[in-house]
């Protein structure tokens, strides 16, 4: 037998049994429904009590039994037709996730980007679909705080087809290069200062 808190774990030669633990100094006094609190407060408790009740592996007598000490807590100071109401709530809600967990598993999920006007309409196209829809949003605080890549490169510094007019006879001269633009553009400056055969030819 081994106890956490609000948990008792029992063990018996085939399998693992929990409980719900109450220490000999629990106070099961709840806010007395006739007080001067919000209906919030009164009800809190025994939302927590019978929550707890359903959504822990109990079996059925140890589930009856504590749903017998929370009667008995409340008989006092709550109104048993309040907290029949709230069981029933409670445990169809309970019921409600599981058959929803058991719906996700076989789902097929999807991911969009955030887009505010229409993430209405998103979310009505698929509804009554098996398709599950997630959404991430670019804006993030790495997206703000990622360094801005420069790109520092200048058109001269890319290859391609250059075309230069010589200033004196008004020809144009155009070429294909494989090196960067200003890299035959200063060719070009170096041969005609040399006076080289190239630049007739280049």
């Amino acid at each position: 037998m081994y106890k956490l808190p609000y948990l008792l774990i029992i063990r018996k030669p085939s399998n693992l049994e929990i409980d719900i633990l109450r220490k000999q100094t629990t106070n099961d006094k709840t806010i007395n429904f006739l007080s001067n609190h919000s209906i919030e407060h009164k009800v809190a408790a025994f939302i927590r009590h019978i929550t707890r009740m359903h959504s822990l592996s109990l079996t059925p007598k140890r589930r009856q039994k504590e749903g017998k000490l929370i009667q008995l807590i409340a008989q006092n100071n709550f109104p048993q037709k309040l907290l029949r109401k709230l069981n029933f709530q409670i445990q169809q809600k309970q019921t409600n996730q599981d058959q929803n967990s058991e719906r996700n598993k076989n789902k097929t999920w999807t991911k969009f980007i955030y887009y505010r006007p229409i993430i209405r309409k998103i979310n009505n196209l698929f509804k009554h679909t098996d398709v599950g829809r997630s959404f991430k949003n670019i804006n993030t605080l790495q997206q703000l705080t990622k360094p801005k890549i420069v790109n520092n490169t200048q058109e001269q510094d890319n290859r391609g087809i250059c075309k230069i007019i010589c200033s004196t006879r008004k020809m144009p001269c155009i070429g294909q290069t494989s090196r960067s633009l200003k890299q035959k553009y200063q060719e070009h400056i170096r041969y005609i200062k040399q006076n080289g055969p190239q630049s007739l030819t280049s």
